[in-house]
């Protein structure tokens, strides 16, 4: 949860975005935690039939599949494409209590690997670069804070992105913000020493 300091916006930030900003933070306390077991929506997930017709992105460990349950909701699935890029149980254990505005939150971990996330629709900032073009400098300057906050708070749950580039920074659509997702790390990775200091 976000502490009362990350509220406090800097003076450059449109008043558009400190509204998105208060507003992503006040819906947070009524988000459900991250679940062990491995049904969702009465279903077990490692049942999810998934095609390639459904990819969402592709790394070097896993594949990452959009998945519309037979109840309309839509999910990102994060399937493993070999045992080597599985996460660990120490890793998915914090990963089920991370609950911030700007990190992609982990809905439930199937028993196999498989990882069921929310979904965000507007793709990637590299995508949007891609297809948009480069940002201008307000919105690079709402990615980059809330890239900071989402950082600021793994940091403070001893967790260190390894890998922050724009394909793995997300636009959210529906709150006009950014999440951080594929962070890599577990929950003891920053010392208690460091924990708390923003980046």
């Amino acid at each position: 949860m976000h502490s009362q300091s990350s509220m406090n916006s800097p003076p450059w930030l449109s008043a558009k975005h400190k509204r998105v900003a208060r507003d992503s933070f006040l819906r947070l306390k009524s988000l459900p935690r991250a679940s062990s077991s491995c049904s969702l929506d009465g279903m077990d997930i490692e049942q999810w039939d998934v095609t390639d017709s459904d990819i969402l992105g592709e790394g070097s460990h896993s594949v990452v599949f959009k998945y519309q349950t037979p109840s309309g909701s839509i999910y990102a699935v994060k399937e493993p494409r070999s045992p080597v890029g599985l996460d660990s149980p120490k890793s998915s254990d914090c990963s089920q209590h991370l609950r911030h505005a700007n990190i992609v939150s982990h809905k439930v971990f199937g028993s196999k690997g498989r990882t069921v996330m929310e979904y965000i629709d507007g793709g990637s900032v590299h995508e949007v670069m891609e297809s948009e073009g480069a940002f201008d400098e307000e919105r690079t300057k709402e990615a980059l804070y809330d890239v900071l906050l989402g950082l600021s708070y793994l940091h403070r749950h001893g967790i260190v992105h390894k890998d922050i580039k724009p394909a793995n920074i997300l636009y959210d659509t529906t709150t006009d913000s950014y999440k951080l997702c594929d962070w890599v790390g577990d929950c003891d990775q920053v010392s208690s020493a460091n924990r708390g200091v923003s980046c």
